[in-house]
């Protein structure tokens, strides 16, 4: 039983279904390609959609107008799955060979996967393609997390793509898109808590999700945020107040020039980087938890930020003005 239904979905399965010969039927059922034909072609040296090809002589590709060989053995005792074989290189002839080159071998259904694994492989291609959209989306919802509608969530992906990062800086800001980025709480949920943190966060402590390390942490990121606010504001002159979906999803700030769109787009994303690789500084040194982050040193933080990526514009041959003005205002409020 379990081989029928795994049968069923390698007929539905794109993959499987246009490069392995088994299963395979494109016009009556009756020319449905059997398991039992399937293993019968493979003892004859076929399991591939291509060897029921012939082949041009002079450079070894299959030519789609041409029949391959059949052995005289199979020819005479099994007639009826030649002709199967014949009716499935006439259809896929006809419609110009769409099917990938490197094909899916018999054999390897056979051999290297169990029937319940092939199942669950099958299952899952079954399951993924309901989904519109990337599990990160889901399991959030699921979670009880706050998401903008997938339109908006997808374009995030689009803005971190099409932003020019730094390698490393895109990177953590793809993870945090994917929940891939480490906390506490994961480092508590996979056993590995070797500090004893019990999945909450050291600063203040509440459960340290990604939510919390990034925007809701009342002893740093809060701070963080406000404070890149507040300079931003300064030198737009206009207020101006992040909110989660600019720094977690990655949704532009609205009413801005592109210029500032585009300035603040990639300070938020620096600054992302900056908290995570905070994060682990304080798991190498247990210490640096004593350590109270008040406006002042959070300032700081944001200077080093913003000189790093004059540096690197700098080197890049790009403006570095706003980012400049940025940084002076920052010195000031920092008295």
């Amino acid at each position: 039983m379990p081989w029928v239904i795994c049968w069923k979905k390698n007929e539905k399965s794109k993959e499987v279904l246009a490069g392995s010969i088994a299963g395979n039927y494109y016009g009556k059922k009756n020319s449905q390609i059997s398991l039992a034909d399937a293993v019968i072609l493979k003892n004859f040296g076929f399991s591939r959609v291509e060897q029921i090809f012939g082949s041009d002589q002079l450079t070894g590709q299959v030519d789609l107008s041409k029949c391959c060989q059949f052995p005289h053995d199979l020819a005479n005792n099994y007639q009826n799955i030649v002709q199967k074989c014949k009716e499935l290189r006439r259809v896929v002839g006809s419609r110009g060979g769409r099917y990938p080159p490197s094909v899916c071998h018999i054999s390897i259904i056979l051999k290297r996967l169990k029937c319940s694994g092939l199942y669950r492989k099958m299952a899952r291609e079954e399951v993924d393609s309901t989904f519109k959209g990337p599990p990160s989306y889901y399991t959030r919802i699921k979670d009880g997390f706050p998401v903008p509608a997938l339109d908006k969530y997808m374009q995030g992906y689009n803005n971190l793509f099409r932003a020019n990062l730094p390698t490393k800086t895109l990177e953590i800001s793809f993870n945090i898109m994917n929940r891939q980025a480490w906390t506490n709480q994961k480092q508590y949920k996979s056993g590995v808590d070797g500090g004893g943190s019990q999945g909450l966060c050291t600063l203040c402590g509440s459960v340290e999700n990604t939510h919390h390390l990034l925007f809701e942490c009342e002893e740093y990121a809060e701070i963080f945020w406000r404070i890149l606010g507040s300079v931003f504001s300064q030198v737009e002159e206009k207020t101006i107040q992040l909110h989660m979906f600019n720094v977690i999803y990655n949704i532009k700030y609205t009413g801005l020039s592109e210029k500032s769109q585009k300035s603040l787009f990639l300070l938020i994303q620096e600054g992302k980087r900056s908290i995570v690789k905070r994060r682990v500084q304080r798991c190498l040194n247990p210490n640096l938890d004593n350590i109270i982050h008040d406006e002042k040193r959070v300032t700081a933080h944001w200077v080093n930020i913003v000189r790093r990526l004059i540096s690197l514009r700098k080197y890049q041959g790009k403006n570095i003005e706003e980012y400049e003005k940025l940084q002076n205002a920052l010195i000031n409020n920092m008295g």
